[in-house]
């Protein structure tokens, strides 16, 4: 009892200083010991190999990487250059083929009604693509929601300003825009149907009418060089609709 009687003195001595210990080896690795929670018991299938480097995660994370990249690339490789504010006319985009129009060479129909779908599918994403840089304010269309909210909030004067604007901003990603003016058109006997009728003349006359005749899709030289050509499809299919939708004005202004 002699003997031990010290050796039990010491023991708080021994308690504390074994905390501080603890403690400092804390401060020195505090890697280390999440890594041994996180990696021990269950989990040793999941054990780093070298350095900490979990193989197959790692190889799953640079997959993972390499398919987001592709998936960027992919998605700016769809962007088309199709004509915008300051780029010129529309119809100034698209080749003379006067000669091909209506050609006598048999065309297979099925291929053309496939390539024109396909056009107004690249259109579709033209258009979100062109409204998402709006929202973000680039360029010289920043005021384009000044014009939305004038479009469906102002004065029926304001209203057409601002809808003509937008469409000789951006002729190609602006049809509904066109869509809304030829409703308006529709309606006899009120007054937005004589304002919708003298906006969409100036528009056809000042912007959307080439000097030319205008071609539907089906009449194109549509081959397989050309369903190659994106922009190409894009642009038949909006003179298309543009030929649609001036046939539909003729129509209210003659009614």
């Amino acid at each position: 009892r002699i003997l031990i009687c010290p050796i039990i003195a010491e023991l708080p001595e021994i308690h504390q200083m074994q905390p501080q210990k603890s403690r400092q080896g804390m401060k020195g690795s505090p890697k280390n010991e999440r890594q041994g929670k996180k990696f021990n018991g269950s989990d040793k299938h999941r054990s780093p190999k070298s350095g900490g480097y979990n193989k197959r995660d790692g190889e799953k994370k640079s997959n993972d990487f390499k398919h987001a990249k592709g998936q960027q690339a992919e998605s700016n490789s769809k962007a088309l250059d199709l004509p915008r504010d300051g780029m010129g006319k529309w119809y100034e985009f698209i080749p003379e083929h006067a000669e091909h129009v209506g050609g006598k060479r048999k065309k297979n129909e099925d291929r053309i009604s496939e390539l024109k779908e396909k056009a107004r599918q690249l259109l579709d994403a033209e258009v979100t693509r062109f409204e998402a840089s709006e929202r973000r304010g680039r360029g010289s269309d920043n005021d384009t929601s000044f014009l939305k909210k004038v479009m469906s909030s102002g004065t029926l004067n304001d209203k057409m300003a601002s809808m003509m604007l937008m469409i000789q901003q951006s002729p190609v990603h602006r049809l509904q825009v066109l869509d809304i003016l030829l409703k308006m058109a529709s309606k006899r006997g009120k007054r937005e149907h004589s304002m919708a009728l003298e906006t969409l003349k100036d528009l056809f006359e000042t912007d959307l009418l080439p000097d030319r005749k205008l071609t539907y899709f089906h009449e194109q030289p549509v081959d397989e060089q050309a369903a190659r050509n994106p922009t190409l499809l894009v642009m038949w299919y909006f003179e298309d609709a543009v030929k649609h939708k001036f046939a539909e004005f003729i129509t209210h202004l003659e009614a």
